[in-house]
């Protein structure tokens, strides 16, 4: 399975505005740490697998490794503060878009799936991924077990 046409840019940009709305703070993306990320995506994607579902979840574990590490998201210049009510602010938004691109993919290729993300796992996982080492595999991993 090849890199598809998501517009990472459209997907941040989206992740940061629910997380705005969600917890009241004033974030920014950095375009050039998007064009960054993207970058990567092709080196961090070039093995294959057979499993689609594999293929899906590798997809999304890159994306969600890449923002994470590279942390596009930052809080509006005078709104900082905001840091205190969401300190894993990155590694939150890097979930939701690996999440985004499952979802792509499942509505647009293969409806036949399911992906459900269970809320209550959010603030464990996002905390893992801000103070332990994470690889594009381990995202991976995670991503594949929920998807049926």
């Amino acid at each position: 399975m090849t890199l598809p046409s998501i517009d990472l840019p459209k997907i941040l940009q989206s992740t940061a505005a629910r997380l705005q709305q969600r917890f009241n703070i004033v974030l920014y993306v950095e375009p050039a740490i998007v064009h960054e990320i993207m970058g990567q995506l092709p080196h961090t994607l070039s093995h294959s697998h057979t499993s689609v579902t594999t293929e899906i979840a590798k997809i999304a574990g890159a994306f969600t490794f890449w923002v994470r590490k590279l942390k596009p998201i930052s809080f509006q210049p005078g709104h900082a503060s905001a840091w205190q009510k969401l300190p894993t602010v990155n590694e939150l938004a890097a979930i939701l878009v690996g999440a985004g691109v499952i979802e792509f993919f499942i509505s647009h290729h293969f409806p036949h799936l399911r992906f459900k993300l269970p809320p209550h796992t959010l603030r464990d996982w996002a905390s893992s991924y801000r103070y332990n080492a994470h690889s594009p595999h381990s995202c991976s991993l995670t991503f594949e077990m929920l998807i049926q």
